[in-house]
């Protein structure tokens, strides 16, 4: 049983993993080998690999205390620079290696095309020439780019063998270095490149044991998350002290015209002993706050920017205080959205701003495109979403997404593509342009198959189909179809839920190597990830429809047939009945009949009575007349003819 949990819990170079978290699979490991060892059981597989790991490798029991000290160097944080130094000086010495470098991408939105690695931190022993501030390209859509992307440890050398005319875009990593044996462990978000690890020996080759991959995957993950949580915090706060520090007074309305945000400018341009304006109305802030009102109230898709000159915001002394103002809407859409105001001193139109002034109204400019698109996306998506869950028809919710996706990236096409079915890969639901002729549905033979595949597992893009074909992961006549129905870059994402996939939604760019950004595909995930659920609600929705009717066609067969049963016992009595001699038959009416066979099957008057809806005075007087009748004296003599008869 040990055997099969750790075979479970390994994870080759190119494989995938049950346990899905690094750190967490790297720490079960160390408890299961901890457990062999103190049982005296050896894996074989570990056996196996022992003989050929390094000398240098260290024990399981080592590296989880060093893979703790990683994670809490992160934890604390401080300077990024003195964090990634501490980082790989500590992974190096502890794991004996002659080098350990990590590189960065300095400009991670250029990660679809290209990105650029350059070193940012390194740790290598006396003797060896550093390679600090050096630049490596990784050419997208290249076989170490998408191994990069699927964050698997790549050994270099298995990459590209060093042989004539192999080459690729680290082999110049491993020849700056000098190494023997090089593997590196890819920092991703997603899909974005955000960096890597790499491990070097340059003095003689060793092989990196199963323990030093693991531990490798789970600290690039560790620096991952750090990245990616730094970056955000600086983002952040660029964008505070953007809003903050300008020199121009500003302040964010809502669409009902209170105060949402403001600077310090600002409070100084009113000379006003209030220190919060928050939720207040502008009407109440500025003599002009009406004027200001009506202009953002104007605002619209088509008329997102607005000025107001001479824009009277207070009075001191006798004297007024007049600014122009500048609008632009935060939000692109028809309805009511966010606006942010500028206060420009009248003077600074003519020329006279100086660069300070410039670049804080430059800053403040791509602040409100920023949030606007920001604003924009979120609103599309709460739309749709809500939308998608206000229907159970199938039909109604891919149309659903496709169009409002489709219109939201501004994509050339949106497509539903099914991969359950036996047909498959089937276009169900499609979305294109005014000025653009559909693919048409059900075209199964058309739509390649090795694209439908490149988005089943994960939400992924394809800058450009033309280095498809280039790589010849696209055939001659796939590439021809791409290109006579002008479709020159892609993005998609599975439609999954619990496990149950309902096929792809994938997104068609005419425009020759389209960017895609981290919120569109952030759109794109969560609109798949909610279309899922919405059709797992639609199938749930049917199942109990087709089980209510079941239930009601069970209960009409169950009427029928209690229905034919009881036609089946009167038939039986009247023809038992008709068989008998006409002389031996008793001049008895059927009620009497009916209290005759209750008296005989045992009953009292009373239940007799209950049975058939009669009082109990009844029975007893069809009981005497009864008697009367067969000219019996009493009850038990009733009883003994109606069993000679047959009527009990």
């Amino acid at each position: 049983m040990v055997l099969a949990v750790i075979g479970i819990c390994r994870k080759p170079v190119y494989g995938d993993s049950i346990c899905s978290s690094p750190g967490v699979r790297f720490v079960l490991w160390w408890f299961l080998r901890t457990t062999c060892s103190f049982l005296g059981v050896i894996p074989i597989a570990m056996s196996a690999q022992s003989e050929k790991s390094s000398s240098k490798s260290l024990e399981s029991k080592s590296l989880l205390k060093l893979f703790n000290r990683v994670t809490r160097l992160l934890k604390a944080g401080g300077d990024q620079t003195a964090i990634y130094t501490s980082i790989v000086e500590l992974v190096g010495v502890e794991l004996r290696l002659d080098r350990c470098a990590l590189l960065l991408v300095d400009d991670v939105e250029r990660t679809s095309d290209s990105p650029e690695l350059s070193v940012a931190s390194e740790y290598c022993v006396d003797g060896l020439i550093p390679i600090i501030d050096k630049h490596y390209a990784l050419k997208a859509n290249s076989e170490l780019f998408r191994f990069f992307q699927e964050a698997k440890p790549v050994p270099l050398q298995d990459v590209a063998p060093r042989s004539s005319g192999a080459n690729h875009e680290l082999n110049a990593l491993g020849e700056d270095t000098c190494s023997k044996s090089l593997i590196v462990f890819p920092i991703v978000d997603g899909q974005k490149i955000l960096g890597c690890l790499s491990m070097h020996y340059c003095i003689e080759a060793h092989t990196f044991s199963d323990d030093v991959l693991e531990f490798g995957e789970a600290a690039s993950l560790e620096l991952a998350r750090f990245l990616i949580r730094e970056r955000a915090q600086f983002q952040k706060e660029a964008e505070g002290r953007i809003f903050k520090q300008t020199s121009f007074p500003a302040l964010v309305l809502d669409n009902s015209g209170r105060v949402r945000k403001f600077n310090d400018a600002f409070q100084a341009m009113l000379k006003s002993s209030r220190k919060d304006f928050v939720n207040q109305s502008i009407l109440d802030v500025i003599p002009d706050g009406q004027r200001v009102l009506d202009a953002v109230r104007g605002l619209s898709e088509v008329r997102p920017f607005v000025t107001l000159g001479e824009v009277l915001v207070g009075r001191s002394e006798g004297a007024s205080s007049h600014f122009d103002v500048c609008i632009s809407s935060l939000c692109r859409q028809n309805d009511l959205a966010d606006a942010l105001l500028m206060f420009v001193p009248p003077g600074s139109k003519q020329g006279s701003m100086s660069a300070e002034a410039e670049n804080s109204k430059r800053a403040s400019e791509q602040l409100a495109n920023s949030l606007s698109r920001q604003m924009s996306w979120e609103r599309w998506v709460r739309q749709i979403i809500c939308k998608l869950h206000a229907t159970l028809d199938r039909d109604t919710i891919l149309q659903t997404v496709v169009d409002g996706f489709g219109r939201a990236l501004g994509a050339s096409r949106c497509l539903i593509v099914r991969t359950d079915g036996p047909a498959s890969p089937l276009v169900t639901h499609e979305y294109a342009e005014p000025d653009i002729s559909p693919l048409g549905l059900g075209r199964t033979g058309q739509f390649p198959t090795v694209v439908v595949s490149y988005f089943r597992s994960k939400v992924a893009f394809i800058p450009d189909v033309a280095a498809l074909e280039r790589s010849h992961e696209l055939s001659a006549d796939e590439y021809e179809y791409f290109s006579d129905n002008g479709i020159k870059s892609m993005a998609g994402a599975p439609i999954v839920s619990h496990g149950i996939s309902y096929g792809v939604i994938i997104i068609l760019e005419s425009a020759p190597s389209r960017h895609w950004t981290a919120h569109e595909l952030d759109m794109l995930e969560v609109a798949a990830s909610q279309t899922a659920v919405a059709l797992s609600h639609s199938q749930q929705y049917l199942q109990l429809k087709d089980q209510l009717f079941n239930m009601n066609l069970l209960g009409n067969l169950t009427q029928q047939l209690t229905n034919t049963l009881e036609l089946v016992s009167r038939s039986k009595i009247e023809a038992a009945e008709e068989r008998r001699p006409t002389e031996s038959a008793p001049p008895l009416s059927l009620r009497e009949l009916e209290v005759l066979k209750l008296i005989a099957s045992g009953l009292a008057n009373r239940e007799i009575a209950q049975r058939l809806f009669l009082t109990e005075s009844t029975v007893e007087l069809h009981a005497s007349r009864i008697r009367k009748k067969l000219k019996l004296k009493s009850r038990t003599a009733l009883v003994k003819f109606a069993c000679d008869n047959g009527l009990a």
